[in-house]
């Protein structure tokens, strides 16, 4: 029986979609599971990852980059007083997580597509997934929580786990994330917003427990961990008051995540050795590599399959 999991934090920035496909990644290529990635952010960060070809340094050749740099300097126009042409290269929209949403009878494999990476799968998210919020709450005949959950359940037999990766907010799409699920993971980093976030999800998960009562809290994970004063103080703070949800795994700090992210890898696929990265950057990915794989692990003894 497929294992559904959310990561979510009402406060962005925190390492949520980093955390997704990262634990994907490692589920897939180390534990040999069948993995599904489901991208419920409009901002597409998850979907960033894995859609097009993922490789920045083919320049205007790619068309993920060909259109993201049309984008931009269209946005900046006004700015530069450069107006740039389309490019030749482009991406039609593919059915997408909007579209599971919006239509109870759409065939979910529509919206699956392959990754490079073999056992992972994803269904995209794009900018319009935004607007389908009103749409899903104007449309009083379909059971506006439980979209997501139906369709799931027509391929639940086809993967091990399913990965939600959320948007930072409290919306009717991340309320359909929850009450898919089985268990709820938050990422958080050593700051007061950030904490606070989790007083948000976990009122969202009392919510979403009513209806979906079978709802577990896996867990917060500490990110970005920089062993500092303030990440000791505020892991304190947390494990007094919630014990061992408060999980002992901490994510360090590394520029790596950041630099395989702009090169759109998982961490675990990205070659460090190919940057000219500090001297430290075997150490680093080593202790940051090994953070992860702790923390899957512990994920799999939580969620058997």
């Amino acid at each position: 029986m497929m294992k559904t999991l959310a990561f979510i934090n009402i406060k962005g920035g925190v390492g949520k979609t980093t955390t997704t496909i990262t634990i994907a990644h490692i589920l897939a290529t180390v534990y040999g599971k069948k993995v599904l990635v489901c991208d419920l952010d409009p901002q597409g960060n998850t979907t960033n990852m894995f859609y097009s070809k993922p490789d920045l340094s083919a320049g205007a050749d790619d068309p993920f980059v060909a259109n993201l740099a049309y984008d931009l300097a269209l946005d900046f126009s006004e700015l530069t007083g450069f107006v740039p042409r389309r490019p030749i290269i482009g991406i039609n929209q593919p059915p997408s997580i909007e579209d599971l949403l919006l239509d109870s009878a759409l065939d979910p494999h529509s919206c699956i597509y392959h990754t490079e990476y073999e056992n992972l799968d994803y269904i995209p998210s794009f900018l319009s997934l935004a607007e389908a919020e009103n749409k899903i709450q104007a449309d009083a005949v379909t059971i506006q929580q439980f979209r997501l959950r139906s369709h799931l359940k027509k391929v639940q037999s086809e993967y091990d786990y399913c990965l939600l990766d959320t948007s930072p907010s409290v919306s009717i799409i991340n309320i359909n994330g929850l009450a898919a699920a089985n268990k709820v993971y938050v990422p958080l980093r050593s700051d007061l917003n950030s904490i606070t976030g989790l007083r948000s999800v976990k009122r969202l998960f009392n919510t979403v427990s009513d209806y979906n009562p079978g709802l577990e809290f896996g867990g917060c994970i500490f990110q970005m961990w920089g062993g500092y004063r303030v990440d000791k103080d505020a892991f304190e703070l947390l494990k007094s008051c919630i014990g061992e949800s408060c999980l002992d795994i901490c994510i360090p700090q590394s520029k790596l995540i950041s630099e395989s992210t702009y090169y759109r890898k998982p961490l675990l696929a990205y070659d460090p050795k190919n940057t000219k990265s500090n001297p430290d950057t075997d150490k680093d990915f080593s202790k940051v590599t090994k953070a992860y794989l702790s923390l899957a692990e512990l994920i799999v003894r939580q969620n058997p399959v």
